[in-house]
């Protein structure tokens, strides 16, 4: 099967949804015409090249707070304003922080799962959310060094084949 497979990185996409997941309208404002020029643009290109596969760089925020933002639910908006009804949101470990990584895929076509890699508890080879013992100064002294943004690892399966397609998105 023919597959196309791509990465975006959309600059400050979560400028594009409000707190509550919804998607923002615009007025007529400088900075409304901007954002609304940029999901213009955004749309263009998706549509253009109509990825059966798509990591998401800098997708919006997930929040753990109270009225909790979900990464999930903004992008699943933005596909049903794109009309967009066989595809489906994944995330894996959230950051602390914003902008999350996220992939977007057709569910005629694949599964997806996060695959996460490593082993818990290793301090050589951890999952990505874990910290990575390692001497980087020669000193004898092993730093801990954490993700802020761990990758995110899928496996995909197509499914008329049942083959599987391993990603990491960074």
């Amino acid at each position: 099967m023919k597959t196309k497979i791509c990465a975006y990185n959309i600059k400050w996409f979560e400028y594009q949804f409000n707190a509550d997941n919804s998607l923002k309208t615009f007025g007529s404002s400088k900075k409304d015409k901007s954002l609304q020029a940029q999901r213009d643009g955004i749309i263009t290109a998706l549509n253009a090249v109509k990825p059966d596969n798509l990591g998401i760089v800098e997708a919006p925020n997930t929040t753990s707070t109270v009225g909790a933002q979900s990464t999930i639910e903004k992008l699943n908006n933005f596909l049903a304003l794109m009309g967009w009804v066989n595809y489906e949101v994944m995330t894996g470990y959230m950051s602390p922080g914003r902008q999350e990584l996220a992939v977007i895929y057709d569910t005629t076509k694949f599964s997806a799962k996060h695959s996460k890699g490593g082993l818990s508890g290793s301090k050589k080879n951890p999952p990505f959310d874990e910290g990575l013992y390692f001497d980087t100064d020669d000193d004898a002294i092993k730093e801990v060094y954490e993700f802020y943004r761990p990758p995110l690892e899928v496996e995909f399966t197509e499914l008329a084949s049942g083959e599987k397609l391993n990603l990491n998105l960074k």
